[in-house]
């Protein structure tokens, strides 16, 4: 419930820049609130991992920016899906795969 408040909020205070279809504002890393790292390359590729041990790799795949969501291809799982999303300067907020009311809010880190 929380994470949806900040989402609302977030979402009536900020600009957004996800009407953009150049992804090149999310590149770097983000931290969550699950203390989890997400890197975002160049290259459209992401890796998310434990933050308190990196070798542990949660996800990884590439992304895409279609219809201001990101199109979302796992190479670790093969699943693909799409998400909705906002970012800022240093806030970047994302739902989860397969809901709409659960999110993650991530902060740059760089």
């Amino acid at each position: 419930m929380r994470k949806l408040l900040i989402l609302i909020s977030f979402i009536a205070t900020t600009s957004m820049l996800s009407s953009q279809s150049d992804s090149s504002y999310l590149y770097g890393y983000w931290l969550n609130l699950d203390k989890e790292l997400l890197t975002i390359q160049p290259n459209n590729t992401f890796v998310r991992q434990t933050a308190t041990n990196p070798s542990t790799i949660i996800s990884r795949g590439t992304l895409e920016v279609k219809n201001n969501e990101l199109y979302v291809v796992r190479t670790d799982t093969g699943e693909t899906y799409t998400l909705k999303f906002h970012v800022s300067e240093n806030i970047f907020v994302v739902t989860k795969p397969g809901t709409d009311d659960k999110v993650w809010l991530f902060e740059r880190l760089n």
